[in-house]
């Protein structure tokens, strides 16, 4: 039995922490220069 996630999808939910973690930090820090994640 495969335990992996496919690539693709793992892709997809790995963008989608980040654009989520991205929102959640400008709005409890606000947009702070120098921030990485959009």
């Amino acid at each position: 039995m495969k335990t992996y996630l496919p690539a693709h999808l793992t892709r997809v939910l790995l963008l989608g922490f980040t654009a989520f973690a991205g929102a959640g930090f400008r709005k409890t820090f606000g947009a702070q220069p120098g921030t990485r994640l959009r």
